[in-house]
């Protein structure tokens, strides 16, 4: 970037976007096409993890009944693995003979149990005595509860093991959006942790949030029988709003006993905002210690202010040797009379003092002045939100032992329908920001804002995920196009010709009223 006499007269408002703001084409990244991933359903949320058989991809699809679209329509809702990911190249992927469908195999048309999945990795091996990905379903527009289930990929007929079934014993329907592993009560095996939220607007449930973990029944593990829940945070004592979305757990004090970090994206304490909270055992005690009425979990709100928070990632960002937490928000368009934080990619540090719950986190804006595209005037249904998933990795899998290279950042837009990577400056906390991968370049212009025969939009990225090749250990990105019914894999091997090349980030115009 070359500095003029314009750029040092931009107001200061811009000034404090840092270098995100202005990188151009010559800061843009290294990156090459590898293939498209042709799909016969919608990809959604995408995880890349380590399989018996190499590495695999797993991806959730969902297309429930949409109130928006007069008439509307369905479509099945599913998990479905891609093993041996990295493998594929150009156009030698065919998903008749290369994907697995893993969820409802055995159930007839109509009959379906999976319900928007969303959150899906692979268990550890030492959780259950078999090899399993963990899913959780539901979301705020399905009239069926969600679940949250486990499914045994080594068996021909993916039998599937109920974690819990909300709406069990005449239980209000909730949803689960994520999950954690964690050995909760030191009896030797992993349980599963995780939030739940009641919200839902169709049948009108207001929002509600909680902390739960689930015990590991052990040798009593049965398809159809729920596991042993504990509640940690919810209920009275928080007014109901306890943490509803996305969490991590990390030992920030370093005393054996983790902490877990949560968003608040329905339950924060404004409209306007959601939060971040932490939440620890008491002193002395562990998570099996517990109990919201009697002795409840330490707390803290170390961010208020940015808006809805979607997503966060515990790692170290900087290189100073201690993490930070690597967040998004979720944010409308520009087009409606909404809060004015827009949205944006941030990151809380832990604050100096290590008192991680009675001082300041600092934030850092990363990415700032995200936004959807707006729809055209007539068809904003119930409106667009972004960014989505942030997630730090390495060009190279080795540089993340280095201890001076820090790492790059990419961000899937969701409906702003693009996906940014941010590489770091050698000043702390400032990045070099590009869109690799534009829906309105990639499709044609106008894209995010034209409908199909059907009703559709194509203006949704879902959750990018990253894995490294077995040639060189070099970042792939698995770019989810979710109503163009496509993966797109883009690799920093430069053995791969087709460079990608950077596009301009920018935004339509609103609609005409």
């Amino acid at each position: 970037m070359k500095i003029t006499i314009k750029n040092i007269l931009v107001s200061s408002a811009l000034v404090v976007q840092s270098l995100a703001s202005f990188a151009g084409g010559d800061s843009c990244p290294a990156v090459y096409k590898k293939a498209e991933i042709k799909l016969p359903f919608n990809p959604a949320f995408t995880e890349v993890d380590r399989f018996y058989d190499g590495h695999g991809l797993t991806v959730t699809s969902f297309y429930n009944k949409d109130i928006r679209v007069p008439g509307g329509f369905a479509e099945r809702d599913l998990v479905a693995r891609i093993p041996w990911i990295n493998d594929y190249y150009s156009d030698n992927f065919d998903a008749s003979r290369d994907m697995e469908i893993i969820t409802d195999i055995d159930a007839a048309p109509g009959t379906s149990r999976t319900v928007w999945p969303n959150g899906v990795k692979r268990a550890p091996v030492d959780l259950v005595p078999f090899e399993a990905i963990i899913v959780a379903q539901g979301f705020l527009r399905t009239p069926a509860p969600g679940r949250l289930t486990l499914i045994n990929i080594s068996d021909p007929l993916k039998t599937e093991y109920v974690i819990h079934q909300s709406g069990m014993d005449g239980t209000m329907p909730t949803f689960y959006h994520d999950f954690v592993v964690h050995d909760m009560d030191g009896d030797g095996k992993r349980d599963i942790v995780s939030l739940r939220s009641s919200f839902n607007v169709i049948l009108g449930t207001p929002p509600f949030g909680e902390l739960v973990w689930f015990k590991n029944p052990g040798d009593a593990l049965s398809p159809n029988t729920a596991w042993e829940e504990h509640l940690l945070v919810g209920g009275p004592t928080v007014g109901f709003k306890g943490p509803d979305t996305h969490l991590e757990i990390h030992d920030f004090e370093n005393d054996g006993i983790p902490e877990i970090v949560t968003t608040h994206f329905f339950t924060g304490d404004s409209q306007a905002h959601g939060k971040i909270a932490i939440y620890g055992a008491p002193v002395g005690k562990n998570w099996a210690d517990v109990n919201p009425m009697i002795m409840p979990a330490r707390s803290a709100t170390i961010s208020g202010d940015q808006g809805l928070p979607f997503d966060i990632q515990i790692v170290d960002l900087n290189k100073d040797g201690r993490v930070d937490i690597l967040a998004t928000n979720h944010q409308p368009d520009a087009c409606r009379p909404f809060p004015t934080v827009p949205g944006r990619v941030y990151a809380l540090e832990m604050p100096e003092s290590g008192d991680i719950f009675q001082d300041a986190w600092p934030v850092h804006i990363l990415l700032d002045n995200i936004r959807p595209q707006p729809s055209l005037a007539g068809t904003q249904g119930l409106g667009r939100l972004a960014p989505g998933k942030a997630t730090a990795f390495y060009m190279r899998q080795f540089d993340k032992y280095s201890y001076y290279k820090k790492p790059h950042i990419v961000v899937g837009g969701d409906e702003a329908g693009k996906v940014w990577v941010l590489t770091p400056t050698h000043n702390d906390w400032e990045y070099d920001s590009n869109v690799i991968f534009d829906i309105n370049h990639h499709y044609g212009e106008g894209t995010t804002q034209t409908t199909t025969a059907a009703g559709v939009t194509v203006s949704t990225i879902g959750a990018v995920s990253v894995s490294y090749d077995n040639l060189f250990a070099r970042a792939n990105l698995f770019i989810p196009v979710f109503e163009g019914k496509e993966i797109l894999v883009y690799t920093f091997n430069r053995r791969y010709r087709e460079r990608v090349a950077c596009v301009e980030d920018t935004v339509l115009a609103c609609p005409a009223p």
